[in-house]
């Protein structure tokens, strides 16, 4: 037998991650740039990027404020005076998540591009 070498040195970049993936920072882990990658380029993921997830949080509030406001303000409750704020508050809460929703979907294709 003749004497045995080592295998060669791995490459420097993993096998795993595409070609044109962004470079990971060094306060946000691998995996992490990874998966957002990943789900913007395919989708069908939950989207766990804190900005966005912020964004519709707020605007969810603040929706279901101005609804709870608007709805207290416009229906007539004189059995009960909770009826307008409830109603309204239910459907600010709704046309938040759709219209917030409708953003980032809109945003996500823009970061396919």
């Amino acid at each position: 037998m003749s004497d045995p070498t080592p295998p060669p040195p791995l490459p420097p970049e993993s096998p795993y991650e595409p070609p044109g993936a962004p470079p990971a920072s060094p306060g946000n882990g691998k995996a992490g740039k990874s998966y957002d990658y990943y789900a913007d380029k395919i989708g069908g993921v939950p989207n766990i990027r804190k900005r966005d997830n912020l964004f519709q949080g707020v605007f969810v509030l603040i929706s279901g404020g101005v609804g709870a406001t608007v709805g207290n303000w416009v229906v007539p409750s004189s059995d009960n005076p909770m009826q307008g704020l409830l109603t309204g508050l239910i459907a600010g809460l709704v046309v938040g998540v759709v219209l917030s929703g409708i953003v980032l979907m809109v945003l996500g294709m823009i970061r396919k591009s």
